[in-house]
C-alpha cells in the first residue's frame, strides 16, 4: 500500500488505481483528512474547445463526519467519497449511486475500459520480456517430455485458440509470476492488462515449440585443445570474423588473465586494478581515481619495460603476446637465448 493511501486510510481496491496512474493526485488537504484526484486520460475537449474533467473527492473515513461536504441526516451517513463531472462553461455535476467503495471501485474499473483505445497495453514490458519469462518459468516447471507433448498437442486442430499448458500446470500462475518480475500486477479487470498477457501468451505459445530445435536436430560441437599461445589468438581472432568485435585491450585482458591473480594480491594497499569489462580505458582515463590501474595498460607497460621502448596498445595482439610470452620463458630459462620466440 502506498504511504498516501496510508496517510488517508484509502483501501488496497482503490490503492490499485492510484498506483496503475489512472487516478492522479491533485491536492492534499490535510487539514481536512482530504485528497483530490483527477483522471487526466479521460479528459476530454468537445467541438467548442470545452474541457471535461473527473475529479475524486476522498475523505479519510474516521473523519468523514467532521469534514464531510454534506450529508443526509446527520454528518457522516453519505460515503466519504464523491466523483465529480465537471464541464467547463457548462457545470457540474456528481455521479449518481455510489453508496459503497466496492460501488466506486467497479465504476473506475468500468470507466477505465471505456476510454479503451485497441492494442494499448499496461506499461512496465514488452510482450515479448513477458513472453520470456514466462517460457524460462514453464521450463523450470516442466520435464522436456511434457513441453514436448504440449507442442505436440498445440498442433491438433482442437487445440486452436487454446493452449496444453494447462493440462500440466497452472500457466496463469506462471503469467502472474512473469509480471511480478517486472513489478507488474496483472489484473483480467483491465483491458490494459488483458492485451498484455494475450500478446505475450500469443509469443509464447510459439517459443515453447523452440525446445524442439534442441531435442530433435543434431549440435555441434569443435573442442581445441593443446593450442600454442599464438594459436589461441588467432583462433579467438579468427571465430571472431563478423560477430560483435572484441575491443583490442579486452583481447589483451582475456590472454594475460594468468596474470591476474598476482597483480590482485597488492589490491588494498594504494592499489586497486579494473577490467576493460567494468569500465573503457576512455572513461577510466577521464575520472581516474590515484592508485587505480587499468589491466590493459599495466599489460603494456610490462611489454614497454621488456623491450626498453614504448609499445602502444595499436601493435596486432598476437604480436604483444608472443613478445610477452617469449620474455617470460626466457626468463624462465626454458629456451635457448639465440631462439626467435620473442
Amino acid at each position: 500500500m502506498s504511504e498516501l493511501a496510508d496517510r488517508y486510510k484509502i483501501p488496497e481496491a482503490l490503492d490499485v488505481f492510484i498506483d496503475r496512474g489512472f487516478l492522479v493526485l491533485l491536492a492534499e488537504e490535510p487539514e481536512r483528512k482530504t485528497v483530490l484526484f483527477h483522471i487526466p486520460s479521460r479528459l476530454i475537449v468537445d467541438h467548442r474547445g470545452r474541457a471535461t474533467n473527473y475529479q475524486l473527492t476522498w475523505i479519510h473515513p474516521e473523519f468523514n463526519a467532521e469534514f464531510c461536504n454534506k450529508f443526509d441526516e446527520t454528518p457522516g451517513d453519505l460515503p466519504n467519497f464523491e466523483v465529480e463531472i465537471d464541464v467547463e462553461d457548462v457545470g457540474s455535476e456528481f455521479v449518481d449511486d455510489l453508496e459503497t467503495v466496492e460501488d466506486l471501485e467497479c465504476w473506475l474499473v468500468d470507466f477505465s475500459n471505456t476510454g479503451y483505445i485497441e492494442g494499448t497495453m499496461r506499461d512496465g514490458a514488452t510482450p515479448g520480456q513477458i513472453a520470456d519469462e514466462f517460457c524460462r518459468i514453464l521450463n523450470d516447471w516442466l520435464k522436456p517430455d511434457e513441453i514436448a507433448e504440449i507442442n505436440r498437442r498445440n498442433a491438433l486442430p482442437e487445440y486452436r485458440g487454446l493452449c496444453a499448458t494447462h493440462d500440466f500446470c497452472d500457466p496463469n500462475q506462471a503469467m502472474i509470476d512473469a509480471g511480478a518480475i517486472f513489478t507488474i500486477e496483472f489484473d483480467a479487470r483491465f483491458n490494459e492488462d488483458v492485451a498484455l498477457i494475450n500478446a505475450a501468451w500469443d509469443i509464447a505459445k510459439g517459443k515453447v515449440g523452440l525446445l524442439e530445435t534442441f531435442t530433435e536436430n543434431g549440435q555441434w560441437c569443435e573442442v581445441w585443445t593443446g593450442l600454442t599461445a599464438d594459436e589461441e589468438v588467432r583462433k579467438m581472432l579468427t571465430l571472431n570474423a563478423g560477430h560483435k568485435p572484441v575491443k583490442t585491450r579486452h583481447q589483451l585482458e582475456l590472454l594475460f588473465l594468468n596474470l591476474l591473480p598476482i597483480l590482485r594480491e597488492g589490491e588494498g594497499h594504494g592499489f586497486t586494478l579494473v577490467r576493460e569489462k567494468e569500465i573503457s580505458a576512455t572513461q577510466f582515463s577521464k575520472r581516474r581515481p590515484s592508485g587505480s590501474f587499468h589491466f590493459a595498460h599495466i599489460i603494456t607497460s610490462l611489454l614497454s619495460f621488456y623491450e626498453a621502448k614504448p609499445v602502444g596498445i595499436a601493435v596486432h595482439v598476437h604480436d604483444l603476446h608472443r613478445s610477452i610470452n617469449g620474455a617470460m620463458v626466457r626468463q624462465a630459462g626454458l629456451c635457448d637465448p639465440k631462439c626467435n620466440c620473442s
